[in-house]
């Protein structure tokens, strides 16, 4: 028999989670460097990056100090301008594929040239695999800088 005050009773507060679900997205494992889902979500006014691996477990990163800029910073958006050619061929898929290819959608607002690849891949938030081990000459930047004007003639300027 149920007792009558149990029916009357208030029922237990539900808690909220501790941070608001904004987007989704990919990452790597800083351990094993393996592509895992990430949520990117919005606590106490900051943005945080939340992925698990299935071997290592969870991790989570600040991306932005400031939810409301990152949010409207988001608002801005182009159609990507196709280069005159493409750099690399789909074979994996993004973020494996990492290149200008015809999978591509950004355009090319701020390249980013990797002159040596010193990096320990622990900044939580990156997705470059550095695979060879080099440090790039001189010539080798130059043409670098040519090959990404060859492909897009003209570079938007950093405002």
């Amino acid at each position: 028999m149920i007792p009558l005050d149990s029916l009357f009773a208030s029922p237990p507060t539900k808690k909220d989670r501790d941070a608001a679900f904004f987007s989704y997205t990919r990452s790597i494992c800083p351990r094993c460097k393996k592509i895992i889902d990430a949520h990117i979500v919005l606590r106490d006014d900051k943005v945080w990056m939340q992925k698990k691996c299935p071997q290592h477990g969870p991790f989570e990163v600040e991306i932005s100090s400031d939810a409301e800029y990152y949010t409207r910073s988001l608002s801005y958006t182009k159609p990507g301008t196709m280069p005159y050619r493409f750099a690399t061929k789909v074979e994996h898929g993004c973020p494996e594929d990492c290149g200008l290819c015809e999978d591509h959608l950004q355009h090319t607002c701020s390249p980013i040239l990797e002159i040596n690849d010193v990096c320990d891949l622990t900044c939580p938030v990156c997705i470059v695999r550095n695979q060879q081990r080099y440090s790039m000459t001189m010539n080798e930047f130059k043409s670098s800088v040519d090959f990404l004007v060859a492909r897009h003639v003209r570079l938007a300027p950093i405002r």
